[in-house]
């Protein structure tokens, strides 16, 4: 007898009877086709014993095929099974709006790689979502330089979004638990804050240098101010204010001048004072004429007292915020909240990642921290804003790395499904069949049809 050939128990023909007959029966068990298998077996052995030698050599070869298509069918309907009790177990039991991102079978890669891809796209948006929160909640406790409200926004957005994602990622192939991947993004952020808080201490150092400047200016000119109230004349005064910018301007007060003009605070500031004329001789010293000379003396009498006053807010402003720690509050301003009918008019509700649907607690919103009422000075920065909004979603379990919403599981459960139906009825039509006929015992298809009702009859009370 061949290698390949079954070896019964019972006398062949007894056992070729019994399994003819529950395939016509149309059973379709796994163990019915194992009898179809071993019937199939036997015949292709007596045909093969009774036939010419390439014949017998084609035979053996398609027997074996038969018998790894048999195991390969076994284990595709066993996976269409788990997935079918992992559908239809949404039903029976109350899971929540969201579930794990687990599946009881490994996704096959191509489904992986593109639910791995739509929560990237989720977690992008979503970040953007909160970037745009961020800067339209409290936005008159934004640090308000202009240039950089907005430059790079998407630059960190899509930089925080890829680290949740590569988190996220290790989490759905098991090779990190959901707690170790939430604690080290929120290293991460808290870090990656602590960095843009340093960057801008750096730059408040510099411009505390502009302030000084500028307010030493001004305590000059009402020096010369003084010296010559009893010259009347205006020859005189186009004097003193021609030596007085000649002495600011060899200082950081021309730069002071002209580089706060651009910024926001500072800018509105002049704006108020109506110190074009200031900022226009200082950018152009060596064009300061007669005419000139007497605007700027007359602009810098008038408003000398009051620049003075606003710089040395500034420079308390400075010393106090190069003076704070980098995880104060006074870096963001704003906080996670349970959505509630009492809130401010810019507080904004809070949109969940499109693959979860919604946030595990319920809604949120944006709010504005409460510990800011003790805070003397603010410099809300947006990228703060944004990686401390993110880590505090991450840390009170709002946004979990291993949920998915209900409808996006079911979506990809029957996606995988399908691939695996089609691969079932391929083997059937295009193997076990044809090789039935061949030997003379015909294939009864239906496997999987067959291995659905048994889930579903399981399922139904």
């Amino acid at each position: 007898m061949r290698p390949w050939a079954p070896t019964p128990t019972r006398p062949k023909r007894q056992n070729e009877m019994e399994a003819a007959a529950r395939l016509d029966a149309g059973l379709t068990t796994t163990t019915v086709r194992n009898d179809w298998l071993a019937v199939a077996m036997a015949t292709a052995a007596e045909l093969a014993s009774a036939t010419e030698p390439y014949r017998a050599e084609q035979l053996v070869e398609e027997a074996r095929l038969a018998r790894e298509h048999v195991a390969m069918l076994q284990r595709y309907t066993h996976v269409c099974s788990l997935l079918t009790r992992y559908d239809t177990n949404f039903g029976l039991c109350d899971r929540g709006p969201l579930v794990s991102v687990r599946f009881p079978v490994y996704l096959l890669p191509s489904t992986r790689t593109k639910l791995l891809e739509g929560m990237r796209d989720s977690f992008v948006a979503f970040v953007h979502e909160l970037h745009h929160a961020a800067v339209t909640t409290n936005a008159a406790e934004l640090d308000p330089e202009q240039e950089r409200s907005a430059v790079g926004a998407a630059g960190f957005s899509n930089a925080i979004a890829a680290d949740v994602w590569v988190q996220t990622t290790k989490v759905f192939d098991r090779e990190v638990s959901e707690a170790s991947a939430r604690a080290r993004l929120q290293f991460l952020l808290h870090d990656f804050a602590a960095r843009a808080v340093g960057d801008e201490q750096s730059r408040l150092a510099q411009t505390r240098d502009h302030f000084a400047c500028l307010r030493d200016a001004c305590a000059d000119f009402a020096r010369r101010e003084l010296l010559g109230k009893h010259l009347r004349d205006a020859e005189a005064r186009q004097g003193a204010a021609r030596r007085w910018l000649a002495g600011a301007a060899r200082s950081e007060a021309r730069g002071a001048v002209i580089a706060l003009a651009r910024r926001r605070r500072q800018g509105a500031l002049f704006a108020q004072l109506d110190m074009g004329v200031v900022v226009a001789a200082f950018a152009k010293p060596e064009r300061l004429d007669g005419e000139r000379a007497a605007a700027l003396y007359e602009c810098m009498s008038r408003v000398h007292e009051a620049l003075a006053a606003a710089m040395n807010w500034e420079l308390r402003r400075a010393d106090w915020l190069l003076a704070a720690p980098k995880d104060h509050q006074c870096w963001s301003g704003l906080a996670i909240a349970k959505d509630s009918c009492e809130h401010a008019l810019d507080e904004r509700l809070l949109q969940a990642p499109a693959h979860m649907a919604c946030f595990a607690t319920g809604r949120l919103r944006v709010v504005a921290d409460k510990r800011l009422q003790t805070t003397p000075h603010m410099c809300g920065l947006t990228v703060v804003r944004v990686a401390r909004l993110f880590a505090q979603l991450l840390k009170e379990g709002h946004v979990p790395l291993h949920r998915l919403c209900c409808a996006l599981a079911r979506r990809t459960a029957a996606c995988e499904f399908a691939k695996y139906e089609q691969a079932a009825r391929r083997v059937e039509v295009e193997s076990l069949i044809p090789f039935g006929n061949a030997v003379g015992v015909p294939y009864v298809s239906g496997a999987l049809s067959s291995a659905i009702r048994d889930v579903l009859s399981e399922t139904t009370p």
